[in-house]
């Protein structure tokens, strides 16, 4: 499988000349996470301790912002806590993005989190 450097995803993102660029990253990273058709339900226990699945967490102004947007994209992780959101977003970010925090695709949906927090 063909790795997509971030510097590069960020500019498929911002110019339409990198468009299949963008499709392959999209590809391989769904191709990499699969998801069982029956699955439905999304565990935020994977990103929280047990207990804390409906915390908020301890976020900057600008994260909690950012939550918020993450979470009315995704209407899946409504029930979500602010700390398994932020959790489960910091975790794509780094694993499958390697940045800390992607902060560009906020606010664009991408099944690509989803199947990451499936597969997780």
């Amino acid at each position: 499988m063909q790795t997509i450097e971030v510097d590069e995803y960020r500019k498929a993102v911002a110019d339409p000349v990198y468009e299949s660029a963008v499709k392959r990253f999209r590809s391989e990273l769904l191709a990499a996470h699969a998801l069982p058709a029956a699955a439905s339900e999304f565990d935020e226990g994977k990103f929280v301790l047990p207990g804390h699945e409906g915390s908020a967490g301890e976020w900057s102004d600008a994260d909690r912002a950012d939550i918020r947007v993450l979470r009315a994209t995704y209407p899946e992780l409504a029930s979500w806590g602010d700390m398994a959101i932020g959790g489960a977003w910091g975790s794509y970010s780094q694993f499958e993005l390697e940045v800390s925090w992607c902060d560009w695709l906020i606010g664009q949906r991408h099944d690509e989190f989803l199947a990451y927090i499936k597969a997780k």
